[in-house]
């Protein structure tokens, strides 16, 4: 009898399990009802677009992301719904949160059934699409508001005043998207924040705690409210203001905020301010300046920032020295200080930031050797020197593995001499650039990849042939060797890099028959092989019948479409069209873009050495060209240091 009830009670056990898992409608039955209903009208009152192309420009989102309301029906209990948060006590709704639902409608608009959950703490619309609308003043009436996240596309109108009644916020954050989706001829304007709102916000809302808004229009917001900052010495971890359209002097006392942990204002370029030059003890562990009006000098204090692990004052108007203080910071692991106008040499006491990954001293007024003290960094994957004044023969140190992780070497625009040692290159994972060095840089010792996608070689001191081995980067897509002393003939392998998407040649000495086999090239968009000694008949057919005079212009000995000269011609004969006075031979119009960006930016991804005899033939590999700032990698680096 015990044995009969003990499986009784088992078998009780096991299908009220079963029925728990499978119907979570009968657990517990929290939901509100008025709540549920005001979910329910929500859910009717937008409409779901998973085809949305533009969630699929971002990393966060993908077309496979399902909405979170599909979760969201009658018969079942909406405290199981996805995206949704109840009390477990009293059954309301305290938590919505929407991300990357593809949702289509005026999610804040007047008629918004959200203004009903009043007992909302938490509410998220991350990558939905607001139709154009603007937020309404009944947001005001969600006073137990402790977080509020809208990231949301095509938002437009004022950040209503009504958003200070929410005195509970702790977490503030505002990203307007602004983007154009399936409308190309309409934009939408950024949403607004005026200075009243500002002010009230601040004034009320003393326990914020994160203050994130980007792409917001804040030019309306003057000095004195950004000074109101102050007041939250006590709760403000975070304050990141970035492409707001802030203008002014930032007063210096907000640097000084006591529990400050992270503040980014870059891409606000007439801001103003100075970094502080004494008591900055603060447990800052990002500081992001870049593209402001920042200036002045770095100062030793900046030691104190013991916690800091990125530090990235680019493109700003700092000038002086670098300080030897720098040392001092023995977590950071970006340091980019590219585009301001600092002097002098780099401290060797730098070597001992052991964290630092990124380290970028672009485009300054630099003037020193070579610093050899960096090669020691166990963790450095990023040396950009570019565009200084540093000078002088770069030769092997005593150190056993220089630059063990490198992966992005820069030393472009500078004034070294001599011949790269083969010892860094040999740890190189990605990219050499050492274009424009009025040198003899000669070569890098490094066996053939096939994971590039760029060769900029233009523009150097580079002789010899090109070699056959070049045909094996079946990833290039584009290759330039211009303005180089370069001979021989155009190899046949080239007609295997079937990604080819642009080719130049031009400004060389190379001579014989344009290859046939190029024709096969279906994706060559840009061709520029003008200023050589080229002969015979142009190659007909595939994207060859694209390419115009220019392409070809100061090579007197070929013939065929599209020059005016036939083939069957015997008289000697020139060519009619020459090329524009500037040096750069680019008159080919489809190719100025990339062309730019190469020259521009001249940073390159891979290494790789060509030996043809001799003299001995240097290439340079690269799988991707930079912006003017870097900013895509510093962008994924700052990222990952949040992380």
């Amino acid at each position: 009898m015990r044995l009969m009830m003990g499986w009784v009670s088992v078998s009780s056990l096991i299908i009220f399990l079963y029925f728990l898992l499978h119907f979570p409608s009968y657990n517990c039955l929290l939901c509100n009802p008025h709540d549920k209903s005001a979910l329910l009208q929500l859910k009717n009152s937008f409409f779901v677009n998973s085809s949305f192309q533009f969630l699929l420009e971002y990393d966060h989102c993908s077309s496979s992301h399902s909405s979170e309301t599909e979760s969201w029906k009658n018969i079942t209990d909406c405290c199981g719904w996805d995206g949704i948060t109840c009390d477990t006590k009293s059954g309301h709704v305290i938590g919505l949160h929407l991300y990357c639902s593809h949702l289509r409608g005026k999610l804040l608009g007047l008629n918004s059934s959200i203004f009903k959950l009043r007992h909302l703490q938490q509410l998220s619309l991350t990558f939905n699409d607001f139709f154009g609308s603007s937020i309404h003043s009944s947001i005001g009436n969600l006073i137990n508001l402790t977080h509020l996240t809208l990231s949301p596309f095509r938002i437009s109108g004022d950040l209503p005043s009504t958003i200070s009644h929410l005195s509970k916020l702790q977490h503030f954050r505002i990203s307007s998207m602004d983007s154009l989706l399936d409308d190309p001829t309409k934009s939408y304007s950024k949403i607004r924040i005026d200075d009243y709102t500002w002010n009230r916000l601040i004034h009320n809302a003393t326990n914020l705690r994160e203050i994130f808004l980007e792409k917001v229009n804040m030019s309306s917001v003057g000095e004195s409210s950004l000074s109101l900052l102050t007041n939250l010495s006590s709760s403000l971890v975070l304050s990141i203001s970035q492409n707001t359209q802030i203008q002014g002097k930032l007063p210096s006392n907000i640097l000084h905020l006591p529990n400050l942990q992270e503040i980014d204002l870059s891409q606000n370029e007439n801001l103003r301010g100075e970094l502080p030059t004494s008591n900055w003890t603060i447990p800052l562990r990002v500081l992001s300046l870049f593209d402001t009006a920042f200036s002045g000098y770095l100062s030793y204090s900046i030691a104190y920032l013991k916690s800091l692990h990125t530090l990235d004052l680019s493109g700003c108007n700092f000038d002086g020295f670098l300080p030897p203080s720098l040392s001092n910071l023995t977590q950071l692991s970006l340091l980019d200080l590219s585009y301001n106008q600092l002097k002098g040499s780099i401290p060797q006491s730098l070597a001992r930031c052991t964290t630092l990954e990124v380290l970028d001293l672009g485009n300054n007024n630099i003037e020193d050797l070579f610093p050899y003290s960096l090669e020691t960094l166990p963790n450095l994957q990023v040396l950009s020197l570019r565009s200084n004044n540093f000078h002088g023969i770069i030769t092997s140190s005593d150190t056993k593995l220089p630059f063990p992780k490198l992966r992005i070497f820069d030393i472009s625009y500078n004034y070294f001499t001599g011949i790269l040692p083969v010892s860094y290159v040999h740890n190189f994972q990605g990219m050499v650039n050492v274009n424009d060095n009025q040198t003899g840089l000669k070569y890098l010792d490094k066996k053939i990849f096939t994971i590039f996608t760029i060769i900029d070689l233009s523009n150097n001191m580079f002789e010899g042939e090109i070699p056959e081995a070049i045909g094996e980067l079946i990833s290039l897509k584009g290759l330039n060797l211009s303005h180089n002393g370069i001979t021989g003939t155009i190899p046949q392998s080239l007609s295997h890099l079937r990604n080819l998407e642009w080719l130049d040649l031009s400004w060389n000495q190379l001579k014989g028959e344009i290859p046939m086999a190029l024709s096969s090239l279906n994706f060559l968009a840009a061709l520029n092989l003008s200023q050589n000694q080229f002969e015979g008949v142009i190659p007909t057919g595939g994207q060859f019948i694209t390419f115009e005079n220019d392409s070809y212009a100061g090579n007197p000995m070929l013939c065929g479409i599209p020059l005016s000269k036939s083939c069957n011609e015997d008289k000697e004969w020139s060519s009619i069209s020459t090329l524009d006075d500037e040096e750069s031979g680019f008159g080919w119009k489809t190719v100025t873009v990339g062309y730019a960006c190469g020259m521009l930016f001249g940073i390159i991804l891979g290494c790789h050495s060509f030996f043809i005899g001799k003299p001995q033939w240097l290439a340079t590999l690269v799988e991707a060209v930079f912006n003017v700032r870097v900013a895509k990698q510093k962008a994924q680096t700052l990222q990952i240091a949040k992380e």
